[in-house]
């Protein structure tokens, strides 16, 4: 049920994957995925972001049809077709001595056509109540294609080099009739329709390089070195245009608004893990990102014969993000009991700059300690009890922050906040497991506390205009 996660492909985050789930999940075809793995106690191995822990995407990368090949060839071919959309992908890897190498790639088409919404808005008033009901009915298309390339060299017993690299687009085209009917308090209606059409394309662009690196002479020591490049362009477009009825007062002027965002992040990552003793091992390592997030919204109104720029609303500026981290993790199992302790420190550097717009220049810099710890006690070889706790931290992104100040509504003013900060959960668990060979038992009791939760309000201003906004305003417990 949370909505603060990060999402993971084979391991390493993806950024778009995290920022559109619900979108991406919807078209993302079946046959890629291999299995899905929810991790609600990551460990401070992981970054501590995403309150709900990490839903971690393992790919197809050695697909053998349920046999291990160390020698040969292999692919497949996929098609599929519904009511809503067609769709195809295909599959190849090979083995060759000490090299090894998978391709994937897939192409869906979906729609989503006749999509009816209809929201009410109700305002008490010194007056009275009044009300303010909005129907759209919309069509909505919406094409996807993926790529991806894994190659891995074994270069000895103790040194092996794996590369990886992929390509994700996913673009959204809809148009939409919206119908708003105002109920005042007399009673007396007002309404307007309007014509919105939308452009929205999203593309992430991965790459990757590990190496690892591991001891014959003292099994379970290893070094592993990491780098990823992540690019996320991304397109939205906006056009709408009004037929304002008997509705007077506010401004009905036939605008649109072109956008254009990009994230660039490089990630360098270092983990070592050696045994201590026996059933005891000592984990650590450090992680530098650093990622460059840009947004360029220019405004558009209709001056009588075409669509003029206008500085209201247009926004041009720059968002960098760097995070350095460093951690330690114990894992000991004596006997029956196990146990599990670890501490992560994140810092964090952001800087904003505006090339143009309104808005000021702003740096912001803060740190968060992550504890986390895990006990297990085996009550037999078949059953197990765990209790674990756990901090997971959610950093506002640039939709929160972005003060950029979106008037496709004429009713309603929606930006971000450049003051808000992190958001803390706090997570303990108790975990019963019991395994037989005919079924599977697992009893779960969890809690979370969340302070200072990041969240969507909303306030009338002195036009009587709705602006809907974040805050950290949400303190929330859950069992």
């Amino acid at each position: 049920g949370s909505s603060s996660f990060q999402v993971y492909v084979d391991g390493k985050p993806n950024q778009m994957m995290s920022a559109n789930p619900s979108q991406i999940f919807k078209v993302l075809p079946a046959s890629m995925v291999k299995s899905i793995d929810v991790v609600t106690n990551p460990g401070v191995k992981q970054d501590a972001e995403g309150a709900g822990g990490i839903l971690n995407i393992t790919t197809h990368t050695v697909a053998t049809g349920g046999q291990s090949i160390t020698e040969g060839q292999y692919g497949t071919v996929t098609a599929q077709a519904s009511s809503r959309g067609l769709g195809g992908s295909v599959y190849y890897s090979m083995q060759k001595d000490k090299f090894s190498l998978s391709l994937n790639g897939s192409l869906n088409s979906m729609s989503n056509d006749g999509t009816s919404t209809t929201i009410e808005r109700i305002q008490d008033t010194p007056a009275g109540r009044m009300s303010t009901l909005t129907t759209t009915e919309s069509d909505m298309k919406s094409p996807m294609k993926m790529g991806s390339i894994s190659a891995n060299y074994e270069i000895d017993s103790e040194n092996i080099v794996s590369a990886t690299a992929s390509i994700m687009g996913f673009t959204s085209n809809s148009e939409g009739l919206t119908s708003t009917l105002i109920t005042n308090p007399d009673a007396s209606t007002l309404g307007y329709d309007s014509v919105t059409g939308m452009e929205q394309s999203r593309n992430s662009i991965n790459a990757a390089l590990d190496y690892q690196h591991t001891w014959s002479e003292t099994p379970g020591r290893s070094l592993i070195l990491s780098y990823q490049f992540t690019g996320t362009p991304s397109v939205n477009n906006t056009q709408n245009t009004f037929n304002t009825g008997d509705l007077l007062g506010f401004d009905f002027t036939d605008r649109k608004s072109d956008g254009k965002s990009n994230s660039l992040s490089h990630i360098l990552q270092a983990d070592f893990t050696t045994p201590l003793a026996k059933g005891q091992s000592l984990s650590f390592g450090s992680k530098l990102i650093y990622r460059d997030n840009s947004s360029d919204q220019t405004n558009f109104i209709w001056n009588g014969t075409s669509f003029e720029p206008t500085a209201a609303g247009s926004l041009n500026y720059d968002y960098t993000n760097k995070i350095g981290s460093a951690y330690a993790e114990y894992a000991g199992q004596f006997g029956l009991f196990g146990v599990k302790a670890g501490l992560r420190y994140e810092y964090t550097w952001q800087d904003v700059t505006y090339a143009s717009g309104q808005g000021s220049d702003f740096s912001l810099s803060y740190g968060n300690l992550v504890p986390a710890l895990s006990l297990q006690y085996n009550l037999s070889q078949t059953s197990n009890l765990g209790l674990s706790y756990n901090m997971r931290i959610s950093r506002p992104g640039i939709t929160y922050l972005n003060p950029y100040v979106d008037t496709t509504d004429p009713l309603a003013l929606t930006y971000g906040n450049t003051n808000l900060t992190t958001q803390n959960t706090h997570n303990v668990s108790l975990v019963y497991n019991l395994f037989t060979p005919k079924f599977i038992t697992n009893i779960t009791l969890r809690g979370s506390l969340t302070d200072g939760g990041i969240s969507q309000y909303s306030f009338y201003d002195d036009s009587n205009i709705l602006n809907p906004t974040y805050g950290n305003i949400v303190r929330n417990a859950s069992a």
